[in-house]
């Protein structure tokens, strides 16, 4: 099954420019993702239920989005949502979901992109 989300957080690392054995370019990165409150005991902002997404890109999209996303950037991205699944070498289930990003783009709300305001 796939779900269509949208998910606005910052990079963890530089987007991860890989290429599949019939040449297509993927670019793989994890966007994380939190909620975000006022503590009123200490006046400060912080996060909860912080989630790591694990996101790819293909083709020319993934070319563009590798030289451009880098750690910490704040981003959005659009995309399908699916669960993977497989067997650890010890037998154990395992499960992660992943998003297959349509659309990505900078979240200039934090600022821009390398300036010193980061």
């Amino acid at each position: 099954m796939y779900v269509a989300a949208t998910l606005m957080g910052r990079l963890a690392a530089d987007a991860e420019l890989k290429f599949t054995n019939d040449g297509t370019p993927v670019a793989s990165f994890t966007v994380m993702t939190s909620r975000r409150f006022n503590n009123p005991n200490t006046g400060k902002w912080e996060d909860r239920d912080v989630t790591g997404w694990r996101c790819a890109a293909f083709g020319d999209f993934a070319e563009n989005l590798a030289a451009q996303f880098m750690k910490g950037d704040a981003v959005i991205v659009y995309g399908q949502l699916s669960e993977s699944t497989w067997e650890d070498r010890d037998g154990g289930k395992r499960s992660r979901i992943e998003m297959r990003v349509d659309a990505a783009g900078h979240d200039f709300r934090w600022g821009v992109p390398g300036a010193s305001s980061q």
